[in-house]
């Protein structure tokens, strides 16, 4: 705590140290919140609350719109397009459907109509 009386959260605080990776909301329904990627666990992302960990209300996301892994050891995100609207990397590339693709920390990814965009951290 500083002398105002108010505490900085830090990425490592918040993620309770443990090493993982982190998807945040940078556009759309999903601005400004931060979820944690656990190590080799799949995140499943999309529309459907009974099948996905992260629910989005945009109707242009699929029920179950794409899924994320993180790898600790190589520090690299997984990710797989699985909707019918698709998705953009880095706001160039088009993800193929159900071709996962490994990408670096900082990769950011338009999801659907492009209202919502997220970044791996």
């Amino acid at each position: 705590m500083n002398r105002e009386g108010t505490i900085t959260i830090t990425k490592s605080l918040a993620m309770n140290q443990e090493e993982c990776g982190t998807l945040i909301g940078i556009k759309g329904d999903l601005i400004g919140k931060y979820y944690k990627v656990s190590p080799n666990r799949r995140l499943l992302i999309g529309r459907d609350a009974a099948r996905c960990d992260i629910v989005m209300t945009n109707m242009a996301v699929s029920g179950v719109h794409f899924e994320v892994q993180y790898d600790p050891n190589t520090k690299q995100y997984t990710v797989t397009d699985l909707s019918s609207n698709g998705m953009i990397q880095d706001h160039a590339t088009r993800l193929r459907k159900n071709e996962p693709v490994t990408v670096a920390p900082g990769t950011s990814f338009l999801i659907g109509s492009n209202d919502d965009e997220i970044i791996l951290g």
